[in-house]
Protein backbone atom coordinates (compact mmCIF):
# COMPACT_ATOMS: atom_id res chain seq x y z
CA UNK A 1 0.00 0.00 0.00
CA UNK A 2 1.67 3.52 -1.12
CA UNK A 3 2.13 6.34 1.16
CA UNK A 4 -0.88 9.17 0.73
CA UNK A 5 0.21 11.82 -1.57
CA UNK A 6 0.70 15.21 0.26
CA UNK A 7 -0.72 17.81 -1.57
CA UNK A 8 0.88 21.48 -0.74
CA UNK A 9 -1.98 24.39 -0.98
CA UNK A 10 -0.71 28.12 -1.90
CA UNK A 11 -2.84 31.18 -1.10
CA UNK A 12 -3.72 33.43 -3.85
CA UNK A 13 -1.78 36.47 -3.82
CA UNK A 14 -4.32 38.72 -2.47
CA UNK A 15 -4.68 36.35 0.71
CA UNK A 16 -0.73 36.78 1.55
CA UNK A 17 0.09 39.04 4.51
CA UNK A 18 3.67 40.86 4.87
CA UNK A 19 5.28 40.41 8.16
CA UNK A 20 5.48 43.75 10.18
CA UNK A 21 8.74 45.20 10.07
CA UNK A 22 10.68 47.06 12.57
CA UNK A 23 10.90 50.98 11.95
CA UNK A 24 15.00 51.74 10.13
CA UNK A 25 16.67 54.55 11.97
CA UNK A 26 18.55 56.92 9.59
CA UNK A 27 20.80 59.58 9.41
CA UNK A 28 19.20 62.94 8.39
CA UNK A 29 22.35 63.62 5.99
CA UNK A 30 21.40 60.20 3.81
CA UNK A 31 17.85 61.63 3.59
CA UNK A 32 19.48 65.03 2.18
CA UNK A 33 21.71 62.67 -0.53
CA UNK A 34 18.69 60.57 -1.58
CA UNK A 35 16.83 63.56 -2.33
CA UNK A 36 19.49 65.03 -4.71
CA UNK A 37 20.25 61.79 -6.27
CA UNK A 38 16.86 61.51 -7.28
CA UNK A 39 16.89 65.01 -8.57
CA UNK A 40 20.18 65.25 -10.81
CA UNK A 41 21.92 62.28 -12.06
CA UNK A 42 25.21 61.46 -10.96
CA UNK A 43 28.60 63.20 -11.83
CA UNK A 44 32.04 62.47 -10.96
CA UNK A 45 33.17 64.52 -7.97
CA UNK A 46 36.60 63.48 -7.34
CA UNK A 47 38.90 65.83 -8.29
CA UNK A 48 41.14 63.99 -10.69
CA UNK A 49 37.66 62.70 -12.15
CA UNK A 50 38.79 61.68 -16.46
CA UNK A 51 36.95 64.03 -19.14
CA UNK A 52 33.84 62.32 -21.27
CA UNK A 53 35.30 59.74 -23.78
CA UNK A 54 36.58 61.34 -27.04
CA UNK A 55 34.16 60.67 -30.11
CA UNK A 56 34.75 61.15 -33.73
CA UNK A 57 31.43 61.54 -34.51
CA UNK A 58 30.65 64.94 -32.45
CA UNK A 59 30.99 68.67 -34.44
CA UNK A 60 31.85 72.43 -33.93
CA UNK A 61 28.83 73.18 -31.88
CA UNK A 62 27.62 69.98 -30.21
CA UNK A 63 27.61 70.38 -25.84
CA UNK A 64 30.75 68.75 -24.82
CA UNK A 65 32.01 68.39 -27.87
CA UNK A 66 36.32 69.22 -28.33
CA UNK A 67 36.71 71.36 -31.35
CA UNK A 68 38.44 69.74 -34.29
CA UNK A 69 42.03 71.93 -35.10
CA UNK A 70 41.99 73.13 -38.39
CA UNK A 71 44.46 72.21 -40.49
CA UNK A 72 47.37 74.21 -41.02
CA UNK A 73 48.70 75.33 -44.50
CA UNK A 74 52.27 75.45 -44.44
CA UNK A 75 52.61 77.04 -47.91
CA UNK A 76 50.98 79.69 -47.43
CA UNK A 77 53.33 80.33 -44.43
CA UNK A 78 56.49 79.84 -46.93
CA UNK A 79 55.10 82.32 -49.29
CA UNK A 80 54.86 84.90 -46.95
CA UNK A 81 57.85 83.91 -45.31
CA UNK A 82 60.05 84.01 -49.03
CA UNK A 83 58.15 87.18 -50.01
CA UNK A 84 59.59 89.19 -47.21
CA UNK A 85 63.26 87.86 -47.66
CA UNK A 86 62.48 89.14 -51.28
CA UNK A 87 62.48 85.90 -53.09
CA UNK A 88 60.33 87.01 -56.21
CA UNK A 89 59.61 83.82 -58.42
CA UNK A 90 59.63 81.19 -55.10
CA UNK A 91 57.18 83.26 -52.95
CA UNK A 92 55.02 83.99 -56.17
CA UNK A 93 55.06 80.15 -57.05
CA UNK A 94 54.20 79.27 -53.20
CA UNK A 95 51.86 81.84 -52.91
CA UNK A 96 49.59 80.29 -55.67
CA UNK A 97 49.91 76.67 -54.81
CA UNK A 98 48.84 77.61 -50.96
CA UNK A 99 46.24 79.68 -52.24
CA UNK A 100 45.06 76.47 -54.42
CA UNK A 101 45.29 74.30 -51.34
CA UNK A 102 43.16 76.99 -49.19
CA UNK A 103 40.31 76.50 -51.05
CA UNK A 104 40.39 72.99 -50.11
CA UNK A 105 40.95 73.87 -46.22
CA UNK A 106 38.06 75.81 -45.63
CA UNK A 107 39.69 79.14 -46.34
CA UNK A 108 43.16 78.66 -43.89
CA UNK A 109 45.93 80.16 -45.17
CA UNK A 110 44.30 82.21 -47.71
CA UNK A 111 45.41 85.75 -46.54
CA UNK A 112 48.70 84.38 -46.18
CA UNK A 113 49.19 83.16 -49.72
CA UNK A 114 47.35 86.26 -51.23
CA UNK A 115 50.36 88.25 -49.17
CA UNK A 116 53.28 86.01 -50.83
CA UNK A 117 51.83 86.44 -53.94
CA UNK A 118 51.91 90.31 -53.51
CA UNK A 119 55.00 90.73 -52.29
CA UNK A 120 56.13 87.80 -54.80
CA UNK A 121 54.95 89.83 -57.67
CA UNK A 122 56.75 93.20 -56.46
CA UNK A 123 59.59 91.48 -55.70
CA UNK A 124 59.73 89.77 -59.22
CA UNK A 125 59.07 92.90 -61.20
CA UNK A 126 62.49 94.62 -59.34
CA UNK A 127 64.43 92.13 -59.84
CA UNK A 128 63.76 91.74 -63.28
CA UNK A 129 64.54 95.68 -63.60
CA UNK A 130 67.34 95.46 -61.50
CA UNK A 131 68.93 92.82 -63.81
CA UNK A 132 68.18 94.80 -66.90
CA UNK A 133 69.87 97.77 -65.39
CA UNK A 134 72.76 95.88 -64.35
CA UNK A 135 73.10 94.18 -68.22
CA UNK A 136 72.84 97.30 -69.86
CA UNK A 137 75.26 99.39 -67.57
CA UNK A 138 78.29 96.11 -67.91
CA UNK A 139 76.93 96.05 -71.62
CA UNK A 140 77.18 99.95 -73.03
CA UNK A 141 79.98 99.74 -74.95
CA UNK A 142 77.84 96.83 -76.69
CA UNK A 143 74.51 98.60 -77.34
CA UNK A 144 77.03 101.41 -78.73
CA UNK A 145 77.97 99.81 -81.44
CA UNK A 146 74.55 98.38 -82.41
CA UNK A 147 73.31 102.20 -82.32
CA UNK A 148 76.30 103.20 -84.18
CA UNK A 149 75.42 100.42 -86.77
CA UNK A 150 71.85 101.16 -87.02
CA UNK A 151 72.83 104.50 -87.67
CA UNK A 152 74.86 103.56 -90.53
CA UNK A 153 73.19 100.91 -91.87
CA UNK A 154 71.25 101.88 -95.15
CA UNK A 155 72.37 100.95 -98.54
CA UNK A 156 72.24 101.29 -102.16
CA UNK A 157 68.80 99.69 -103.60
CA UNK A 158 66.87 99.86 -99.68
CA UNK A 159 63.62 100.60 -100.13
CA UNK A 160 61.50 101.95 -97.04
CA UNK A 161 58.88 103.17 -95.39
CA UNK A 162 58.73 106.67 -93.41
CA UNK A 163 57.80 106.88 -89.67
CA UNK A 164 55.01 108.16 -88.20
CA UNK A 165 56.10 111.44 -87.85
CA UNK A 166 58.11 111.50 -91.10
CA UNK A 167 61.04 112.08 -89.25
CA UNK A 168 62.84 108.96 -90.70
CA UNK A 169 62.37 105.35 -92.56
CA UNK A 170 62.51 101.96 -91.85
CA UNK A 171 63.92 99.32 -94.40
CA UNK A 172 61.26 97.18 -95.96
CA UNK A 173 60.83 95.01 -98.39
CA UNK A 174 60.66 96.58 -102.66
CA UNK A 175 58.44 93.46 -103.19
CA UNK A 176 55.71 95.08 -101.06
CA UNK A 177 54.66 98.49 -100.73
CA UNK A 178 56.72 100.75 -100.20
CA UNK A 179 57.73 104.88 -100.08
CA UNK A 180 60.92 105.24 -100.75
CA UNK A 181 64.32 103.85 -102.11
CA UNK A 182 67.62 104.23 -101.63
CA UNK A 183 69.57 106.01 -104.36
CA UNK A 184 72.58 106.48 -103.26
CA UNK A 185 74.69 106.89 -99.84
CA UNK A 186 77.76 109.01 -98.40
CA UNK A 187 80.03 108.14 -95.63
CA UNK A 188 81.37 111.10 -93.44
CA UNK A 189 84.83 110.32 -92.10
CA UNK A 190 84.97 114.16 -90.30
CA UNK A 191 85.42 113.85 -86.78
CA UNK A 192 83.61 117.47 -85.67
CA UNK A 193 80.10 118.31 -86.67
CA UNK A 194 80.31 120.42 -89.52
CA UNK A 195 76.70 121.42 -89.13
CA UNK A 196 73.49 120.90 -90.71
CA UNK A 197 73.11 123.47 -93.32
CA UNK A 198 76.78 122.47 -94.84
CA UNK A 199 75.88 118.66 -94.79
CA UNK A 200 72.56 119.86 -96.43
CA UNK A 201 74.61 121.49 -98.91
CA UNK A 202 76.94 118.58 -99.43
CA UNK A 203 73.90 116.44 -100.00
CA UNK A 204 72.51 118.23 -102.59
CA UNK A 205 75.14 117.61 -104.83
CA UNK A 206 76.02 114.46 -103.89
CA UNK A 207 72.58 113.26 -104.11
CA UNK A 208 71.94 114.72 -107.37
CA UNK A 209 74.54 113.29 -108.82
CA UNK A 210 73.78 109.59 -107.26
CA UNK A 211 69.99 109.94 -108.25
CA UNK A 212 70.89 110.52 -112.03
CA UNK A 213 73.51 107.36 -111.78
CA UNK A 214 70.80 104.99 -109.99
CA UNK A 215 67.63 105.51 -111.62
CA UNK A 216 68.99 106.38 -115.29
CA UNK A 217 67.85 110.33 -115.69
CA UNK A 218 68.81 113.30 -113.56
CA UNK A 219 66.34 114.18 -110.71
CA UNK A 220 64.93 117.22 -112.62
CA UNK A 221 63.19 115.12 -115.51
CA UNK A 222 62.50 112.17 -113.59
CA UNK A 223 58.70 111.92 -112.86
CA UNK A 224 60.51 110.94 -108.51
CA UNK A 225 61.55 113.18 -106.00
CA UNK A 226 64.84 113.25 -105.07
CA UNK A 227 65.44 113.72 -101.61
CA UNK A 228 68.26 113.10 -98.58
CA UNK A 229 68.99 112.65 -94.97
CA UNK A 230 71.81 113.97 -93.32
CA UNK A 231 73.17 113.49 -89.53
CA UNK A 232 72.20 115.96 -87.41
CA UNK A 233 73.78 117.15 -83.72
CA UNK A 234 72.28 114.80 -81.41
CA UNK A 235 72.46 111.53 -83.52
CA UNK A 236 76.26 112.84 -84.80
CA UNK A 237 76.96 112.32 -81.29
CA UNK A 238 75.59 108.59 -81.76
CA UNK A 239 78.02 108.20 -84.53
CA UNK A 240 75.73 108.81 -87.54
CA UNK A 241 78.10 109.08 -90.36
CA UNK A 242 75.57 108.70 -93.30
CA UNK A 243 74.17 110.89 -96.17
CA UNK A 244 71.40 108.88 -97.21
CA UNK A 245 69.74 109.99 -101.08
CA UNK A 246 66.20 108.62 -101.66
CA UNK A 247 63.41 108.37 -104.24
CA UNK A 248 60.38 109.45 -103.59
CA UNK A 249 56.79 110.04 -105.56
CA UNK A 250 55.46 113.45 -105.16
CA UNK A 251 52.58 113.59 -101.90
CA UNK A 252 54.20 110.58 -100.56
CA UNK A 253 52.40 107.86 -102.61
CA UNK A 254 53.46 104.35 -102.81
CA UNK A 255 56.16 103.34 -105.32
CA UNK A 256 55.60 100.96 -107.81
CA UNK A 257 56.29 97.39 -106.44
CA UNK A 258 60.25 96.17 -107.44
CA UNK A 259 62.87 98.80 -107.91
CA UNK A 260 63.30 102.34 -109.93
CA UNK A 261 66.93 100.86 -110.84
CA UNK A 262 67.79 101.95 -114.23
CA UNK A 263 63.97 102.91 -115.33
CA UNK A 264 64.67 106.49 -116.89
CA UNK A 265 61.63 107.43 -115.10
Amino acid sequence: MSAPEQTEQYLAPSQYVMPPSEPVERHPDEYAATEAHSQYPATPTHPLAPPPPYSPYWYHGQPGAYPHPRPGNPLGVAALVTGVLWLGPIALVLGILGYRRSRYLTGSGAGLSIAGIVLGGVSTLFWIIALFGISLYMNTGSLSDVVVQHLNSSEVGDCAVFTMDNAGFATTLCTGDHAAEVVGVQQLDTSQFPGTSALSTQAQAVCSAMFADYVGTPAVYSQYTLRFTVPNQASWALGARQIVCYATNEGGTALPTGSIRGTAM
